[in-house]
This record gives structure tokens, C-alpha cells and sequence, in this order.
């Protein structure tokens, strides 16, 4: 089992408010961010029958009163898992699992990163989501802006960001610490200050605070991010999955 995989899915079930053991693995619940697909989840370390995943799922997460189904499969190679939930009607993306290798170029940026206050990290975000989902319901972007407080009892969380002159959060990511690994996870640069170094600046900050421990992130396997992440030292540990329906 991969350690920095094993190291997310303990994380998933310290954020829970509810956990519901299903076939290799858990089901993670909080009742308080029902739109918030990853507090409403499925989280697997094996390679089970995909058909008894899909089976749970409904079981607990549509007995939670939740429309959407998400199963995260925190174990690469799991083509009975994969089968299982394609024939389900699940789709799959593709996640990779990426560790801090370094070492990396300094940033281009020489901004003054700052830490974020939890009502600014929450503020911040709300608005991200008010801005991504307009034709959402106002709660849904409570809820997406508010969700990352579940982070705070269950690992040592810094919320790190840059400011304008106004005191607008620009750019923004987190950290999240416990024992020898840590993670960066939402890294989110406004539309307007993109292509200035910002992420990059942020997270490798953050891996500066994280200090001896083991970084990682996980990114989108087809998406531009993972290049950028590449760029500043990280390093491709293994290809995941993650199925909705």
C-alpha cells in the first residue's frame, strides 16, 4: 500500500463527521456540506468487486439522503474496483498522486505571502465558488467556501495567501500537516492575477513550512496543473481514480 495514499484516506476519515465501513475501505460523511461531493464519499485502499462498491454507495451515501455518488480509489492497479463501477455508469478521472522531490527553481513571483485567517480562507473561497457556479444556490457556495474548516481538528492547517493593496486574496493554498507527511491542496489563483508566479510562490512556501516531512498533492491527471506542479519539484508516485456518477 502506498504510504502518501494511505496518508489521504486517514485524512478522509479524520474530517468526517460519520464513518460507515464498505468493502476496502470507507464511507465518509458530514452532514453539514451535503453539496460538498468529497465530505460524501466512498474512500477504498483495495481492489474490490466494483459492483459492491457501486452497491454501497447507494447504500449509505443515497441512504444520507445524497444525490451524487463519489467513490475515491486511494490504491493504483484496482481493475476489478475500475470494471466494476464503469458497468455501473460510473466515469472515471484520472488522479495522480505526486510527491516533493526537488529541488526547484526559485519563484519568479516576490510577492509577500501571507497567513490567512479562517473567515479570510473561508471568504475567499465563497466567493471562488460564487464565481464558478453563478446559477448555484447561495448555500452551495456556504457550504463549497465553508467546507475546508473540517480540515482543522484533523490535521495542523495554514491557510497561506497573497493579497492586493485592499486586501483581496489574490492567490491561495493550503497546508495541511500530520505526522511525516503534508499536503498541498487548493491551489486557487484569481482569473485576473494568473501569470504572475503566485501559485508557484504558494506552494513552494508551503513546502518550505512543511520542513523534513513528505509532500504531496494530487492533481488532475489531464489537466495543465500537474505540468506546473512537475516544473517545481514534484515527482509522479501513481495514476488513481476517481468515479462519479
Amino acid at each position: 500500500m502506498l504510504a502518501s495514499a494511505a496518508w489521504l484516506h486517514a485524512l478522509d476519515l479524520r474530517r468526517a463527521e460519520r464513518v460507515v465501513e464498505v468493502p476496502g475501505g470507507a464511507a465518509v460523511l458530514s452532514s453539514a456540506f451535503p453539496a460538498a461531493h468529497d465530505h460524501g464519499m466512498l474512500s477504498v485502499l483495495a481492489d474490490v468487486d466494483g459492483a459492491l462498491l457501486a452497491s454501497a454507495a447507494d447504500d449509505v451515501l443515497g441512504g444520507a439522503g445524497l444525490g451524487h455518488r463519489l467513490v475515491e480509489l486511494r490504491t493504483p492497479d484496482a481493475p476489478a474496483a475500475e470494471a466494476g463501477l464503469l458497468a455501473a455508469g460510473y466515469a472515471r478521472d484520472g488522479v495522480v498522486l505526486m510527491e516533493w522531490g526537488g529541488p526547484s527553481a526559485a519563484p519568479r513571483s516576490t510577492a509577500t505571502v501571507v497567513e490567512l485567517s479562517v473567515d479570510q480562507r473561508v471568504a475567499a473561497a465563497t466567493e471562488d465558488w460564487r464565481r464558478q457556479l453563478p446559477d448555484a444556490d447561495p448555500d452551495v457556495w456556504r457550504q463549497l467556501g465553508e467546507r475546508a474548516t473540517t480540515v482543522l481538528p484533523a490535521a495542523r492547517t495554514t491557510f497561506l495567501g497573497v493579497l492586493d493593496d485592499d486586501g483581496r486574496v489574490l492567490s491561495r493554498t493550503d497546508l495541511y500537516e500530520h505526522g511525516d507527511r503534508a499536503q498541498v491542496e487548493q491551489v486557487v489563483t484569481l482569473p485576473e492575477a494568473r501569470g504572475r508566479g503566485l501559485a508557484s510562490l504558494l506552494v513552494l512556501e508551503a513546502v518550505r513550512r512543511a520542513g523534513d516531512r513528505t509532500v504531496l498533492l494530487v492533481a488532475d491527471a489531464d489537466d495543465w496543473p500537474r505540468h506546473l506542479y512537475a516544473r517545481l519539484g514534484f515527482r509522479d508516485v501513481a495514476l488513481l481514480a476517481s468515479f462519479t456518477r
